[in-house]
């Protein structure tokens, strides 16, 4: 039988802890990390984890490979640490906005990457959850989401643009 407790409890211990992790989330093999500092992961300890079927880094993002239970790790992931998967970076990106733009959700880039798609345009209401973007980030499209309910003020970005952490995708006022 496999532990999935403990695979999660080594992976989250060898990508530096709890306090590393700005995001964590899953695709359907793999754990995709996004940290604060990547010195703190033991890649070569990862690798030889019980449940860990390879690593991969780049950037400020770790993925470990898991294979078909990464669901099974993720769900006992969760349960270790009170990161949000998706949402971790947003409360930093209010100081990213721009000066002119007043009130409003900031939605800023969570990692580097290139914008794949732009699903949005200024004036369009949203709700939360709703998807803005795909980025597409170490040869995976990540979905970016509306943080809120409100009407879209500003695009700041346009399909094929690349970005950084913290850069302003749009405005939802």
């Amino acid at each position: 039988m496999k532990n999935y407790k403990q695979t999660a409890s080594d992976v989250l211990r060898l990508v530096g802890g709890e306090k590393n992790v700005v995001q964590v989330e899953h695709c359907s093999t793999r754990l995709r990390f996004t940290l604060a500092d990547t010195s703190k992961v033991d890649a070569a300890a990862l690798k030889k984890t019980a449940g860990v079927m390879g690593v991969i880094s780049s950037g400020p993002q770790c993925q470990v490979f898991i294979g078909n239970d990464v669901i099974e790790v993720y769900d006992e992931l969760l349960k270790l640490g009170t990161f949000n998967a998706g949402q971790a970076a947003a409360p930093a990106a209010p100081k990213a906005a721009p000066a002119a733009s007043g009130s409003g959700e900031t939605v800023s880039s969570p990692m580097p990457g290139t914008i794949l798609d732009v699903k949005v345009a200024a004036g369009q209401a949203v709700k939360s959850g709703d998807i803005l973007f795909i980025l597409e980030a170490m040869k995976m499209e990540n979905e970016i989401f509306a943080p809120c309910d409100g009407t879209v003020s500003s695009v700041a970005v346009s399909k094929g643009a690349a970005v950084n952490p913290g850069d302003v995708l749009c405005v939802i006022g």
